[in-house]
């Protein structure tokens, strides 16, 4: 049975803030993946780039998938995030074989090569 991380924990303090009622996630293979495009992801970091809280980013691809099965402390960690991007076509083909619409792979290395830290601005 995996623990419950204490009232104590950065992470149980960052989902008292974050508000996942505003998510569109989908459960999938235990993990949560958001269905979000691009852009919209993007907009969703500047909007959160100003706050003082961490908002931390899961790029779940099929590794994810199968460690989480069998390590519950990455799991957690990954249901923990503010948002699961899925980084992979085969999450996107098993969506589409499930009915999930999520419809967009979003790498993190495609996420990272478009930041720019010089200025602190999103470059699109």
């Amino acid at each position: 049975m995996p623990s419950t991380p204490s009232l104590e924990s950065p992470h149980s303090v960052l989902k008292a803030r974050t508000d996942d009622l505003s998510r569109n996630v989908f459960g999938f293979l235990g993990l949560s993946l958001d269905a979000i495009n691009f852009a919209s992801l993007l907009q969703s970091m500047e909007a959160t780039a100003g706050n003082a809280s961490p908002f931390l980013i899961s790029t779940p691809n099929v590794n994810f998938l199968v460690t989480s099965q069998r390590n519950s402390e990455f799991r957690e960690s990954v249901l923990l995030s503010d948002m699961c991007l899925a980084d992979g076509m085969p999450l996107i083909w098993m969506a589409k074989l499930l009915k999930i619409p999520i419809n967009e792979r979003i790498a993190g290395s495609d996420l990272f090569g478009r930041l720019k830290s010089a200025n602190g601005t999103v470059v699109r």
